[in-house]
C-alpha cells in the first residue's frame, strides 16, 4: 500500500537552487525510493517566475498558500508593504518581532483549507515532516497538521532556530522549540555539532534524533584537473550575506601576485552570488591593484552556476565564525563530488572537519594570508603543471551521495509507520 509524506517549508525555493532547495528535493526522491508520495506545503510565491520553475521540477504536489506570514492580506502582496508591516512589530520590541517572524506563517496558517486540499488529491498523509530553517514556522505548522491527521510527524532543523541557537536568546522561543522537539516523534538535524548541541540543551532521547547531511547527486570523480583552460579559474558561487567577507581571499590573492607575478593575466576568480559583501569585493579590489583577476558575475542561475562549477579548477567557500556554527554549506558536498580542491576560507569548525577528511579541503582561517596566498600560489602551480592537487577520500565522500539517502531514511520511519 502506497504511503504519503507532507513536507512542511514554508520558504521553500525562496532563494532559488541553494543547499535548502536541493535538500527538498533529495528528500522527495528518497521518499519516493521508500513507497511514498510526497506533497510540499509553502507559503505564497514571493518571486514568482524563479518559484514557479521550481515547483513544475519538484517530484511531489506542491500545494501554496494564499499568505508568507502573519500580514494582513492587503499587505501580504509585496515586499515593500510587508517590510513597512514589520517596523511595526519592531517598535514592539525584539521579542515580539522575532516571534512574528517565526510563528506568523504558521499560526496563520488555514488547516482546514490544506486538509481539503490533499484530500482533492487523494492524498492524505502517514507522516509529517516539518523543516526550520532558522525560523520555526514549518515545525509548528507539522505539529498543527499532524494533530488534525492524528499522525506522527518530524521535526527537521536545518540550522538553529533564531532567538534559540542563532542571535538573540528569546524566553518564548526557546520554550517553543522545547515544546516542538517533545511533540515529534523523531529529531533530524544536518550536523553532527548541533546534534550533540541539542542533546546538552533538552532532555531528548538519543534513539529518536539523528543526524542526516546534506547530500549530492551524481557520479563521484576521483580527481579533477582541468588543465585545459586557458587560464586557470577559481569559483566562488554562495550568498554574500551574513558577514562572509571576500577581503581575506582578495588579500591572499594581492599577496600571492606579489610573490608570483607570472600569475598576473593567467589566473581568474570568478564570483557568483549576491549580499553586502559583493561591492565590499568590488572596493577591496581595486584597492588592492586586483580587480583585473576578478570577475563578479551576480546572480546566476542554477545551470550557468553549475557549468562554471565544472570548468572551475579550484572551488572556494568562506564561513564566519557566526555562518560555521553548527552548520555545513550543502555547496561542499557537491564540491567534494567533483574531486576538485576546495579552498576554504573558515575558523575550526565541523565544515572545515569534513574537507580535511575529503582530502580535499586546503583550508584557513580569514586571518591567515599568507597561508591563503601560499594555497592559491600551489593551486596555480598545479594547474601550470597539469597535475592534480588533490585526490578525492572516495571512501569518505561517498557517504554523502543522495543514492544513500533512501537506507539511512528508513530507520527514520521505523516504528512510525
Amino acid at each position: 500500500m502506497t504511503k504519503n509524506v507532507l513536507i512542511t517549508e514554508p520558504n521553500a525555493f525562496h532563494i532559488g537552487w541553494l543547499g535548502a532547495t536541493r535538500r527538498l528535493f533529495h528528500l522527495a526522491d528518497a521518499f519516493h525510493k521508500l513507497g511514498f508520495n510526497v506533497a510540499l506545503l509553502a507559503g505564497k510565491m514571493t518571486n514568482v517566475p524563479l518559484q514557479t520553475k521550481i515547483d513544475n521540477r519538484f517530484p511531489g504536489l506542491v500545494i501554496r498558500t494564499n499568505h508568507t506570514g502573519a500580514y494582513p492580506r492587503l499587505v501580504d502582496i509585496g515586499p515593500i508593504t510587508r517590510r513597512a508591516w514589520r517596523g511595526f512589530w519592531r517598535v514592539r520590541g525584539a521579542d515580539y518581532y522575532l516571534t512574528r517572524l517565526s510563528f506568523g506563517f504558521a499560526e496563520t496558517l488555514d488547516i482546514d483549507h490544506v486538509v481539503k486540499e490533499l484530500e482533492r488529491h487523494d492524498l492524505r498523509p502517514n507522516v509529517v515532516w516539518g523543516i526550520s530553517a532558522g525560523y520555526l514556522d514549518g515545525a509548528i505548522a507539522a505539529d498543527r497538521l499532524a494533530k488534525a491527521f492524528r499522525i506522527p510527524w518530524i521535526f527537521e532543523l536545518q540550522d538553529p532556530p533564531y532567538g534559540c541557537g542563532l542571535g538573540l536568546k528569546i524566553a518564548v522561543i526557546r520554550s517553543e522549540v522545547s515544546r516542538l522537539l517533545k511533540a515529534s516523534s523523531r529529531q533530524i538535524v544536518v550536523t553532527e555539532s548541533y546534534h550533540n548541541e541539542l542533546l546538552t540543551e533538552f532532555t531528548l532521547d538519543p534513539k529518536y534524533i539523528r543526524t542526516i547531511y546534506l547530500t549530492y547527486e551524481g557520479e563521484l570523480v576521483e580527481e579533477s584537473n582541468s588543465s585545459q583552460n586557458v587560464k586557470c579559474r577559481m569559483l566562488y558561487a554562495g550568498s554574500l550575506q551574513g558577514g562572509r567577507s571576500l577581503a581575506p581571499l582578495l588579500y591572499g590573492l594581492c599577496k600571492a601576485m606579489d610573490r608570483e607575478p607570472r600569475m598576473r593575466g593567467s589566473l581568474i576568480i570568478q564570483i557568483v552570488g549576491m549580499g553586502d559583501g559583493l561591492e565590499e569585493g568590488r572596493e577591496v579590489s581595486k584597492e588592492l591593484g586586483v580587480l583585473e583577476s576578478i570577475r563578479f558575475l551576480g546572480y546566476l542561475d542554477r545551470d550557468q552556476t553549475e557549468e562554471l562549477t565544472k570548468q572551475a579548477n579550484a572551488l572556494i567557500v568562506v564561513q564566519t565564525p557566526e555562518t560555521s556554527t553548527f552548520q555545513v554549506p550543502g555547496k561542499i558536498f557537491g564540491y567534494m563530488r567533483l574531486g576538485k580542491p576546495i579552498l576554504g576560507i573558515m575558523p575550526d569548525c565541523e565544515a572545515a572537519d569534513i574537507l580535511h577528511k575529503s582530502s580535499l579541503g586546503f583550508i584557513h582561517s580569514p586571518e591567515d594570508i599568507e597561508g591563503i596566498a601560499d594555497t592559491i600560489i600551489g593551486l596555480w602551480l598545479d594547474w601550470k603543471e597539469a597535475r592534480p592537487s588533490a585526490k578525492t577520500n572516495l571512501d569518505y565522500v561517498s557517504q554523502f551521495s543522495v543514492e544513500y539517502l533512501p537506507q539511512i531514511l528508513r530507520p527514520v520511519l521505523e516504528g512510525l509507520l
